[in-house]
């Protein structure tokens, strides 16, 4: 299966000589290139890192750019920092563009991902009463399906800890970003307890 993919990858590359091209063709070909670059990278080997970095070093527009870093952020390691801290250059400050590089951490499937969330709230471009920032990382995790309900609760305590602390000013966005606590009832009895328990704590 992975050669098939392989060509298709390979075929739907841009034509030699043309750099970006923004007609409905293009656009096509490029999501459709993005799908198969994750299916090659579903792996996460040595090989779906080198077939992530060279899109990124090939991407000639941000789909491109986010359509690797978006492959990589769930292969964590020397590939995958360097990647990060060039999307992060890149930005140059430009909000929109920043809000994308909390949010691909944030959805990383990876079992520290909640560490690094934790990490990114302290980063000088993270702005905690701005609430595209704060859905951008913090809403962003919530959606981790995989991580945020990791058996030790820690998910439920972090958002807990956040809603309560964005509540203090914005009782709109605070409200919005504790919803994946919602769904509290349909949990097993462990998930369900821990996640009732912040609500409780949010209620407080």
């Amino acid at each position: 299966a992975a050669a098939p993919m392989a060509a298709l990858y390979a075929r739907l590359a841009p034509p030699s000589g043309v750099f970006f091209a923004a007609d409905a063709a293009s656009i096509g070909r490029r999501r459709l290139r993005g799908v198969a670059l994750g299916f090659l990278t579903a792996g996460r080997d040595a090989a779906a890192v080198a077939a992530a970095e060279t899109h990124y070093g090939g991407a000639t527009c941000m789909t491109e750019r986010l359509q690797a870093v978006t492959a990589l952020v769930d292969m964590p390691g020397a590939v995958c920092d360097a990647v990060i801290a060039d999307f992060h250059h890149s930005a140059t400050g430009d909000p929109l563009v920043l809000n994308k590089w909390f949010a691909l951490q944030a959805s990383a499937d990876t079992p520290d991902v909640l560490e690094t969330v934790q990490r990114l709230r302290r980063h000088p471009d993270f702005m905690p009463r701005n609430p595209n920032c704060l859905r951008a990382l913090v809403g962003t995790f919530g959606q981790n399906a995989a991580w945020f309900h990791e058996d030790s609760g820690a998910g439920y305590e972090f958002l807990g800890e956040m809603v309560c602390e964005i509540d203090e000013f914005n009782p709109m966005i605070a409200s919005r970003l504790a919803a994946p606590l919602a769904p509290w009832r349909r949990m097993g009895p462990a998930r369900s307890a821990r996640m009732r328990a912040q609500l409780e704590r949010i209620r407080a």
